[in-house]
């Protein structure tokens, strides 16, 4: 791996990255590993630490975070050793095993990695709504609201499924297109329900599903995919009345044997948004910019492999550009090593997705004879998701 020479001469290289949630963290800590100088923009005025409900991180996103220092610091979050599946009278379905997975609220994963970032030598600077990129033959400018603007080596848009870095390189690119779900997250106390054992738990129900865990504390963090198929404005599950919505929801468990209708009565503030999916792109580079995460394969959350796919991507790109000096190969390597998987996990997840809308008698006696099936013919498909691990000491070499 030879020296590279900076914009400035220098013989360290400078990385801006966009987005301070999952991805852009980890891309940032990964970064600083193979010693780059990363400055860390992010949009918000300041961190949020109820933002995004909660996520889950699979075993494959474990490792990754153990491999970027993260690891006593989600002891206290839920750890999640399987899924388990349940039909809308309660009846057991099947289970499949995640030992290693956590449940997490989105918004302390955010803090962990940040802070983490921070320790690493991450300049983490808030308010900076990127507007536009600018490459150079020998640099990359980010253009900010606030009229203010930085210059790097290379440029990391870790800026979600809106990414304004995408739309700014690649304004080609296809857009997100809207799933027919809209999700719905809340949080809430039982004391009527046992714990769920370290399981989170998946009822199917007559019009929809939902799944939840239970801790010992008796909190609740449950989700659920409402069935719209319209595709709503941008702001317009915001602007439906929360009692109203509370209400639809509950109309839609009604019937079911799952205790949703009283995790949803009983939740003091319920937060929901539509599911999008982002058509494949061509690339996920141009010039000195690149993608990660939801900004260049954002996939609906029914294989719960979000997350996990973020911090890979985000240790693989390190990877790429430790061992390619020049920076267009090292992110085309990146794209060769990384899309292949991330298709077929994209894949997975819609297929899960479809399970989920038996709304007749004929659909949900199909799905609770196929599902249990499915599940053990799936056992390979799930085990390879969740088994991925990288090495961090394979070398990368460009084009092979």
């Amino acid at each position: 791996m030879g020296v590279v020479m900076t914009r400035s001469g220098s013989t360290t290289r400078k990385a801006l990255v966009i987005g301070c949630g999952v991805a852009g963290p980890a891309v940032a800590i990964a970064l600083r590993r193979i010693g780059l100088d990363v400055v860390l923009h992010e949009a918000w005025p300041e961190p949020d630490a109820l933002t995004g409900g909660w996520l889950n991180v699979m075993p494959n996103g474990r490792r990754v975070l153990h491999m970027l220092g993260v690891t006593t610091q989600l002891d206290t979050e839920f750890r999640c050793e399987r899924i388990s599946f349940r039909d809308h009278r309660g009846k057991y379905l099947a289970e499949i095993p995640t030992p290693g997975a956590l449940s997490v609220r989105r918004g302390f994963l955010h803090r962990v990695l940040r802070e983490r970032a921070a320790q690493q030598g991450v300049r983490v600077r808030f308010g900076k709504r990127l507007i536009d990129v600018h490459d150079a033959p020998d640099s990359v400018t980010a253009e900010f609201a606030d009229h203010t603007s930085d210059e790097g080596d290379l440029l990391v848009g870790c800026d979600g499924l809106r990414s304004r870095v995408r739309e700014s390189i690649m304004p080609e690119a296809p857009r997100f297109r809207y799933t027919g779900f809209i999700s719905t997250i809340g949080f809430c106390h039982t004391t009527s329900h046992a714990p769920t054992n370290s399981a989170l738990e998946m009822a199917f129900g007559l019009r929809t599903s939902i799944r939840y865990f239970i801790r010992e504390s008796g909190e609740v963090s449950w989700a659920c995919d409402a069935i719209v198929p319209p595709e709503p404005g941008r702001t317009e599950p915001a602007e439906i009345a929360e009692e109203d919505w509370r209400q639809r929801l509950i109309a839609d468990f009604a019937g079911d044997f799952s205790p949703a209708v009283e995790f949803i009565t009983t939740t003091p503030t319920i937060t929901r948004h539509p599911i999008y999916r982002l058509g494949a792109l061509d690339d996920w580079h141009r010039g000195r910019a690149c993608l990660v995460g939801d900004a260049a394969h954002a996939i609906p959350p029914h294989a719960g492999q979000g997350a996990s796919m973020a911090l890979e991507d985000a240790v693989t790109l390190a990877k790429c550009l430790r061992d390619v000096p020049d920076t267009g190969a090292a992110f085309a390597a990146y794209q060769r090593i990384r899309q292949p998987r991330q298709a077929r996990v994209a894949a997975a997840a819609r297929g899960n997705g479809r399970s989920l809308g038996a709304r007749n008698l004929v659909g949900r006696w199909i799905r609770s004879r196929m599902i249990p099936i499915g599940l053990r013919r799936s056992a390979a498909e799930a085990r390879w998701m969740n088994d991925y691990e990288i090495d961090w000491e394979e070398p990368v070499i460009a084009g092979s």
